[in-house]
């Protein structure tokens, strides 16, 4: 995601700040990997100069279920055979 925003007021010793949000939709890859990888890095320019921040790191973990489940029934529950 890029994001390119002039934020106001940068005079001196006024500090500004902003927030960025994005929705990623885990894939199957993702969940036989067991977990999604996250990282975050902003640059910024304070005139002409280009200000780099360190880079945030996030896994988040993939339940993987694995079982198999079967709830079995019949309708009658029972029955009478007769013989011809």
């Amino acid at each position: 995601m890029r994001v390119d925003r002039d934020l106001p007021g940068h005079e001196p010793g006024v500090q500004r700040s902003t927030t960025c949000t994005a929705t990623y939709t885990a894939t199957e890859a993702d969940a036989l990997a067991g977990s999604v990888k996250n990282t975050a890095t902003a640059v910024a320019y304070w005139g002409t100069n280009e200000v780099d921040s360190n880079t945030a790191y996030g896994d988040s973990d993939c339940a993987r279920d694995t079982g198999l489940s079967i709830a079995k029934s019949a309708n009658p529950t029972s029955f009478s055979a007769t013989t011809p």
